[in-house]
């Protein structure tokens, strides 16, 4: 089967969010929706399940987050779950907006 992107999704912005931690830069990776839920259900409530989600949010080579204390990991997941918040804004009215150009389009033909 080939399923093909829709037109709408080609101005999707790239995913380019890294972060300096105690002077080390790391890149992240594009979140999974089940990672988005798992960040989201531990806010409030960091657990011992946070390093280990918190380690899914880096590509390699990642940090040493079992190393870190409740509050740079607060503020590494907050950080990410900020710029993940801001990039589905931007892409969510991008995505509109490219939607509506095509519905025009095709009423105007």
């Amino acid at each position: 089967m080939n399923a093909d992107t829709p037109k709408e999704f080609e101005g999707i912005l790239p995913w380019n969010f890294e972060m300096t931690i105690d002077g080390q830069t790391y890149k992240t990776v594009r979140p999974t929706v089940g990672t988005i839920a798992k960040l989201t259900a531990l806010s409030g409530v960091l657990d011992v399940k946070a390093p280990v989600e918190a380690a899914k949010l880096f590509a390699d080579p990642k940090p040493d987050i079992e190393a870190w204390d409740h509050n740079k990991l607060c503020y590494v997941i907050s950080s990410f779950m900020t710029f993940f918040g801001h990039e589905t804004s931007k892409n969510s009215r991008l995505v509109a907006k490219q939607a509506q150009d095509t519905i025009s389009k095709a009423v105007k033909n």
